[in-house]
């Protein structure tokens, strides 16, 4: 039977963006290095984040999700910073990407934005020119297919929104999936359950997306934004599927650092997925287990 590992972190918040003039071009950017600057610069630490990136290549995962926020205001130079690091959770093969709303607070040239990240979003419909979405990486019987859901959004407001010709080509990619025996995770910023974050964080089109979803099936949903451990359950083609948000993979302050882990076996029903929390260690430096869960079961419990 087929055994893969995946780890899953997110909101890393990793670039320390200068003062520059052109923040005035746009009033969201300012007022965002601004709260940022003044009130939220401590909250993140590139060291935890390294030793994070050091406990997943100790730790040699068949893949590495990453759903959003690895910049503070999207910059280019931000953005090249990120390309940057991104190697040191392992080869771009194994590595994905989504961007957040933090790495979208205004549209700038895709050449000095999202296509330098290319690698880490693989993407058959771009024929490697340029990141479309859904991105879908395959390894082995995973499929991690990658959804956007950042855009520029109001000056107050994070908002996310996938659109229908993104949800259009999801269900294709699910469909085609699905039919090879994959095991499925679709992964996106925004949570893609409602309550979960206030209205001005929330995802817009939940409703497009889970139509798709109940007509093609998936097998874990993953995402970011809310900076706190999630775990929830929604109804999907018939049968309980968990929805996992991971916490801040850098957080320094008062919340703790933490990234997931899933064991994915397959069996003669279907996979079998088991969940380690992995959190940081502030005296050791380093990241280690917190707790495990054999999510298989409660999907289980839950449809009985």
């Amino acid at each position: 039977m087929p055994v893969f590992t995946v780890a899953h972190l997110s909101d890393l918040h990793l670039s320390d963006p200068p003062w520059s003039g052109r923040l005035l071009l746009s009033p969201k950017r300012t007022l965002a290095f601004l709260a940022w600057r003044l009130k939220k610069r401590g909250r993140h630490d590139r060291a935890v984040l390294d030793a994070a990136a050091r406990d997943i290549r100790e730790l040699d995962p068949d893949a590495v999700i990453v759903t959003g926020d690895l910049t503070q205001l999207g910059l280019p130079g931000e953005y090249r910073e990120v390309r940057d690091w991104l190697p040191m959770l392992g080869p771009a093969s194994r590595v994905a990407v989504v961007p957040g709303n933090h790495d979208m607070t205004r549209v700038d040239a895709r050449s000095d934005t999202l296509d330098l990240w290319a690698p880490w979003m693989r993407s058959a419909a771009s024929n490697g020119k340029a990141v479309l979405f859904p991105t879908l990486h395959e390894v082995g019987d995973l499929a991690l297919i990658g959804l956007s859901s950042a855009r520029p959004s109001g000056l107050l407001s994070a908002t996310g929104e996938l659109g229908q010709a993104q949800v259009d080509r999801l269900a294709e990619i699910l469909d085609r999936t699905g039919r090879a025996g994959r095991f499925r995770i679709v992964f996106l910023h925004h949570p893609p359950c409602a309550g979960i974050v206030r209205n001005r964080k929330r995802l817009i089109d939940i409703p497009l997306l889970r139509s798709v979803l109940n007509r093609h099936g998936v097998e874990l949903l993953l995402h970011g934004h809310a900076h706190r451990p999630l775990q929830n359950w929604t109804e999907v083609a018939g049968r309980a599927t968990p929805v996992i948000g991971a916490p801040s993979a850098s957080e320094a302050g008062e919340r703790v650092a933490r990234y997931n882990v899933y064991r994915v076996t397959g069996s003669e029903a279907g996979w079998d997925v088991d969940m380690t929390v992995r959190a940081l260690d502030a005296e050791k430096a380093s990241f280690g287990p917190e707790r495990s869960e054999l999510l298989s079961e409660s999907m289980d419990d839950r449809a009985q």
